[in-house]
């Protein structure tokens, strides 16, 4: 999923519109819908780039998990979420911290 989502961001170098290739697809693949221009991938968005910082995550920012469990602040949300969906359950996150004081 994480690969998915991140590895189908795109955007128009020229005017600087921003695409998913699910969530906000262009109505021409390839093609800005503003400029006509093609549309770019940034390296770091490509997969075989997205499985290596995903190593790395494995490696240095997941043994964080437990830190912020131990500490009660860690909320775990859906990964696979549309946008919709996922917005609407940060911001039921962000009220329970923010009622809480965090």
């Amino acid at each position: 999923m994480i690969i998915d989502r991140l590895s189908g961001r795109w955007s128009c170098p020229k005017c600087g519109a921003n695409y998913h290739a699910r969530n906000i697809p262009p109505k021409v693949e390839g093609k800005c819908d503003r400029c006509a221009s093609d549309l770019t991938q940034r390296a770091d968005d490509r997969p075989e780039t997205v499985k290596h910082r995903l190593e790395v995550y494995e490696k240095e920012t997941a043994p964080l998990l437990e830190f912020y469990k131990k500490r009660g602040v860690l909320e775990e949300v859906p990964g696979d979420y549309d946008v919709p969906e996922l917005q609407a359950e940060l911001v039921k996150v962000f009220d329970r911290h923010r009622k809480a004081g965090r």
